[in-house]
């Protein structure tokens, strides 16, 4: 959903991570979700 929300041309975008709430770009957005397992819940 964000990188569809920044193709779209948002500025900010909110991930729902609570370690990393929110990127700025699609970089930083890929840099902060690394890692992260979408199968189980933050």
């Amino acid at each position: 959903m964000g990188r569809t929300l920044f193709a779209a041309g948002a500025h900010e975008v909110l991930t729902g991570v609570p370690r990393a709430p929110c990127a700025r770009t699609l970089a930083e957005l890929d840099a902060l979700l690394t890692g992260i397992n979408r199968d189980h819940p933050a």
